[in-house]
């Protein structure tokens, strides 16, 4: 008998994206002194090139540390040295979350369903050491997840994802059973779960 799947969303689901956000915040700090200015001509630039952003799931690091070498005259090498990708998003995963994950495991079969670039999202998954708890064959990272052509791909499953209107958006697939998950730092509405622990009691309330 072939196992459940449960796709999962990856920021604000996995990934706590305060936590990035301070650790970016410590980057733009590390390059502000390289250029002996202050931390406002860094966020000043940074802002430049988010605003020609279409969406913020279009955001590339890679994209930003050329844009900053180009910008204030400073090797990229020396920028990714200031970057440390590997502790970003280890220090920013949720605390819950490996150990969710393991659980899960033997019953289920576990992957993902998420926007922005595939490259960015696996480093994500594989820095933080948890891409080996989801099945290749689903992983499903696209641009704009929201298309129907994207989701008509998609198999039965559970979805979790920080998002109402995507959590809405999949409630019109009979054969998808959306969970929204909202942080604390959000307000809770309805049938949601505050984090990835409250998932194993849903689950076991569905079946």
């Amino acid at each position: 008998m072939s196992k459940e799947l449960i796709l999962f969303d990856i920021d604000k689901t996995l990934f706590d994206r305060g936590s990035l956000k301070q650790s970016f915040g410590e980057f733009y700090e590390k390059v502000a002194g390289k250029i002996e200015q202050p931390i406002d001509v860094v966020n000043k630039v940074r802002s430049e090139y988010e605003s020609n952003l279409e969406s913020s799931s279009d955001f590339h690091p890679e994209e930003l540390l050329k844009y900053f070498s180009e910008s204030f005259k400073i090797d990229k090498n020396v920028l990714d040295q200031y970057f440390q990708r590997r502790r970003m998003y280890e220090r920013s995963l949720y605390p819950e979350v490996k150990g969710v994950l393991n659980e899960l495991k033997n019953d289920y079969e576990l992957g993902i369903f998420s926007e922005g670039f595939v490259d960015i999202q696996l480093n994500k998954l594989s820095d933080s050491n948890i891409l080996e708890f989801f099945s290749p064959q689903y992983i499903f990272i696209e641009r704009r997840k929201l298309n129907d052509n994207v989701i008509s791909k998609l198999p039965e499953c559970i979805i979790v994802d920080d998002k109402k209107e995507v959590v809405d958006r999949l409630k019109r697939e009979e054969r998808i059973t959306p969970i929204l998950i909202e942080r604390k730092d959000e307000p809770k509405s309805g049938d949601s779960i505050r984090s990835l622990t409250d998932i194993t009691d849903l689950l076991g309330f569905k079946n």
